[in-house]
C-alpha cells in the first residue's frame, strides 16, 4: 500500500512539477511585431530640438524677475502698441488694395432706392406695410 501511495504521489504532483519547472524555465515567447527600443541618440536629438525653445523661456524668465512691476507694465503697453500700429497698416494696406482694384474695374450702375416699410399698430396688434 505504502508503495502504491508513494507511485500516485510521484505521477500526480511530482512529475507534474518537474515538468512545469522544465518549461517554464526554457520556455521563451517571441514578440508577435518588433518593438524598437528607443536609443541614446534619439534622446539626444529630442533634447537639441527643444533646447531653443527651452533657453528663451528661461531667459524670459530671468528678464522679467529682473524688472520691476511698472517696467514689466511699461514693456506689456508698449507691445500693445506696436501690435495695434501692424494691424492699422495692415488696414491701411487693405483699404489701399481694395481702391486700387475698384480703380481698375468699371464702375457698376447705381441701384434703384428701396421702399422704406412703416409700422402700423392696430388694436396692440403690429402689422408691416411697404409705400
Amino acid at each position: 500500500m505504502n508503495a502504491c501511495q508513494i507511485l500516485w504521489r510521484t505521477a500526480t504532483f511530482h512529475l507534474v512539477v518537474l515538468i512545469g519547472g522544465f518549461v517554464a524555465a526554457f520556455y521563451r515567447s517571441r514578440p508577435k511585431e518588433e518593438i524598437h527600443y528607443a536609443n541614446h541618440q534619439t534622446f539626444v536629438d529630442l533634447q537639441l530640438a527643444t533646447f531653443a525653445e527651452r533657453k528663451a523661456s528661461a531667459d524670459t524668465l530671468y528678464e522679467t524677475r529682473q524688472l520691476s512691476r511698472k517696467e514689466i507694465q511699461a514693456r506689456i503697453r508698449e507691445n500693445s502698441k506696436r501690435e495695434e500700429e501692424e494691424e492699422e497698416n495692415e488696414q491701411l494696406n487693405r483699404k489701399i488694395k481694395m481702391n486700387l482694384q475698384s480703380d481698375s474695374k468699371p464702375k457698376k450702375q447705381a441701384k434703384a432706392p428701396k421702399k422704406k416699410r412703416k409700422k402700423k399698430e392696430d388694436d396692440g396688434w403690429s402689422s408691416w406695410t411697404i409705400d
